[in-house]
């Protein structure tokens, strides 16, 4: 393995047992001896791929058992990418790199690599612009087949912004919708379809992380690098 490019852990991540998503990657992500700008490149833009309803999947389950009912993973990966802009020479030029999609649409079934394109800007664009609109979805094969701990509530993911306070917000008290949470499995302590710590509303962890990715685009945009037109309609 010596001078092999490699992400600590990534075995783990291809397996459809174990969740998946950014937040465990980031930490990866930054660990990676800086000579290694293109696989840090490269991990931020297989990611990126996957973007469906506007979400970075928690579970990638090798394309077949991807679930999306992780809302503060998509923001984790904008840092990420925004860390890699900052770290790397010439890092914005990531954001001109071409993107393949395998879900164009939230209804698309899987599409082989390379049969439709977009720049990674254009898919942050979508990413934000799901979210001012807002998203609710629930959960594809919901039920005991994909979690067999989780009440039928906790399929519905949602996620948008707050009209009042402008702070992205979502999720619901029955959903594991942060890498932070642990649903319960106890009959016993009757916890079982529970999460200990429920990341529901605004957590005050993805408000800081949706005020960063904001912040810097703003900034890319006064510098003619990154235009974010945002629609209410």
């Amino acid at each position: 393995m010596s001078g092999c490019p490699r992400s600590a852990g990534s075995p783990a991540f291809r397996v459809p047992r174990r969740p998946v998503g950014p937040p465990r990657c980031t930490r990866k992500i930054r660990k990676v001896e800086n000579h290694h700008y293109r696989t840090m490149r490269n991990i931020i833009l297989a990611f990126v791929g996957t973007l469906r309803h506007g979400l970075i999947p928690n579970l990638l389950g090798e394309g077949t058992y991807d679930r999306y009912n992780c809302w503060d993973a998509v923001w984790w990966w904008l840092q990420c990418i925004q860390d890699y802009c900052k770290m790397v020479p010439n890092g914005v030029d990531i954001l001109k790199c071409p993107v393949s999609r395998i879900y164009p649409t939230d209804d698309f079934a899987p599409l082989p690599a390379g049969t439709q394109d977009q720049s990674l800007c254009e898919v942050i664009q979508e990413a934000m612009q799901r979210h001012m609109q807002g998203i609710q979805f629930q959960e594809r094969n919901a039920g005991p087949q994909i979690d067999r701990n989780m009440k039928d509530e906790g399929f519905t993911t949602t996620a948008g912004i707050d009209d009042k306070t402008g702070f992205k917000n979502g999720g619901n008290h029955l959903n594991c919708g942060t890498w932070m949470d642990k649903m319960g499995k106890s009959e016993r302590a009757r916890n079982r379809g529970i999460p200990a710590t429920p990341r529901d509303e605004s957590a005050v962890e993805i408000v800081g992380l949706c005020k960063s990715a904001i912040r810097w685009l703003l900034e890319l945009s006064k510098k003619k690098i990154f235009f974010l037109i945002m629609k209410l309609e």
